[in-house]
């Protein structure tokens, strides 16, 4: 019984929910057999929920103490326990908000052609929802559904009157485009990472209508971050959508407002990753925006990617002190099991940084990842470390065992061939003849002409030393 959809979906109330939930059992108007009620009281009175502790026939001797062990029986009452639970569930998300029981009571009252009682609800469901702070795309289908029951209660009675239908239109079409363009982007993305092609109809026409200046704020923030998402080229739609964000992002939800901020950081990593320095220093302060408004946290956890890549920006900046209290203070966000190996890397590369290569080789010799680019990062601090240390002995090992690496583990063709382009131009500095001009300024011509070779400008700078 441990792993039931019973107990799956009885673990995921909280403990308010619980107390409800005890009272919902025990109303004859929800439940009306006293051996379901007895269920509920078994499991409930369980010090903790274990394969042990849930066993079918513990259930059944505390509810059938004087019977032989029947398993259809104890199922039969499990199955009726589900259905109540279903049911407190379906109650808990139809009274989760007031808009939601709001447009229950709309529906209640038409029913039972208490039409004025229903106009005045939507009268007051409207002044609530122009209340609230939000304006994503909830808010406008709310706005939408609404004007359908008002124009269902006044606009049914009399068609040649003046009747609502302006604001339904302007409400769905606002709810319709920005839905249209949230799942653009996200469809971007995937095809980005997946390589997949999705087809979206009456995209081209969705986005003329965004673009106009008399588009809603959040239609617009949204057709600013689809357009810098899917046109990296023109950054003029990326300082739209900055400033769009700044004016209107407190309208969105908090997972809207995580997508688009999400958005916002790629942009600018890209662009820092394409060697423009200047959005370096632009990735790092929305990673710091997102982690003062806890837009980063998803349910309290912060992912591994994005605590590496503030870690990453905030060395290049040498902003040394802010990246040691990050690491003290965010690496218990990560997920449990990710925390100290993750914690280790990260200050070993700080060490590096800061040039204490003997604070850094001890953490690496600790690093130990199936994460293969944290890695090939640990074995490229090691060789620049042997490099600088002069121990070529130590260095001529390294340089074998991460050919091998390489080849035994399943790296993209480019990532490969890059880091084998380094490890060979190590190998040609450190044989390079001494005072032999000429073959000097051969080695730096090939490292200036080879692609791919992301440690370009550190191999020329060792050179130059040499």
């Amino acid at each position: 019984m441990f792993q039931s959809k019973f107990i799956r979906l009885y673990q995921t109330l909280s403990s308010s929910e619980h107390r409800l939930l005890k009272q919902w059992v025990q109303s004859p108007i929800h439940n009306q057999r006293k051996d379901v009620a007895q269920f509920f009281h078994f499991i409930s009175s369980r010090a903790a929920l274990t394969k042990t502790t849930l066993q079918r026939e513990r259930a059944f001797t505390y509810l059938f103490p004087k019977e032989i062990y029947d398993m259809y029986k104890i199922n039969h009452v499990i199955s009726y326990a589900y259905k109540v639970l279903e049911e407190f569930i379906e109650y808990l998300e139809a009274v989760s908000s007031d808009i939601n029981r709001q447009k229950n009571k709309i529906k209640a009252y038409s029913k039972r052609d208490s039409i004025i009682t229903a106009k005045k609800v939507v009268q007051k469901s409207k002044q609530q929802l122009l209340q609230g702070k939000h304006r994503g795309s909830a808010f406008y289908l709310h706005a939408y559904e609404l004007e359908v029951h008002q124009f269902e209660l006044e606009g049914t009675q009399n068609r040649i009157q003046k009747n609502n239908l302006p604001d339904l239109f302007h409400n769905l079409s606002s709810f319709f485009i920005i839905s249209a363009l949230r799942y653009a982007y996200i469809a971007a993305t995937h095809t980005n990472v997946y390589k997949v092609t999705y087809e979206i109809p009456m995209l081209a026409a969705v986005l003329e209508q965004a673009r106009q200046k008399d588009s809603v704020p959040i239609v617009q923030l949204y057709y600013f971050a689809y357009m810098a998402l899917t046109h990296l080229d023109e950054e003029n739609y990326y300082l739209s959508l900055k400033e769009s964000w700044e004016q209107h992002g407190a309208l969105l939800q908090e997972n809207e407002r995580q997508e688009i901020l999400l958005i916002i950081i790629n942009y600018a990593i890209k662009q820092a990753h394409s060697g423009n320095a200047s959005y370096i220093k632009e990735a790092f302060q929305w990673y710091q925006i997102g982690l003062t408004t806890e837009l980063l946290l998803n349910k309290g956890i912060l992912s591994q990617f994005a605590y590496k890549n503030i870690v990453a920006l905030g060395l290049k900046l040498k902003a040394f002190d802010w990246i040691r209290m990050f690491i003290e203070k965010y690496t218990i966000y990560l997920p449990k099991e990710m925390q100290i190996r993750y914690k280790t890397y990260v200050l070993a590369k700080y060490f590096f940084e800061k040039n204490e290569h003997e604070a850094c080789l001890q953490l690496l010799t600790q690093v130990a990842s199936d994460d293969l680019f944290m890695n090939i990062d640990a074995k490229m601090m090691l060789l620049k470390i042997y490099y600088k240390n002069k121990s070529f002995d130590a260095l001529e090992s390294l340089i074998q065992s991460f050919k091998v690496f390489l080849h035994r583990k399943e790296v993209m063709s480019y990532h490969k061939n890059n880091y084998l382009n380094v490890l060979s131009f190590i190998k040609r500095i450190i044989l390079l003849p001494p005072f032999d001009q000429s073959a000097k300024e051969k080695l730096y011509y090939d490292i200036e002409l080879m692609e791919p070779l992301t440690e370009k400008q550190w191999l020329l700078d060792q050179l130059n030393e040499s």
